[in-house]
């Protein structure tokens, strides 16, 4: 983990990686239903 090692600035690295992990997830929750519901429509 960067934790655990001498990296320096470590813990920066570390919460600009999660957050850009959190916000991923966030963003790909909001976008599934309507790009569902297109290719839904689509299939019709």
């Amino acid at each position: 983990m960067v934790i655990d090692t001498q990296i320096e600035n470590k813990y920066q690295i570390a919460t600009i990686a999660m957050t850009t992990i959190l916000f991923s997830v966030f963003i790909h929750g909001i976008s599934t239903k309507p790009i569902a519901d297109s290719f839904a429509k689509k299939s019709k």
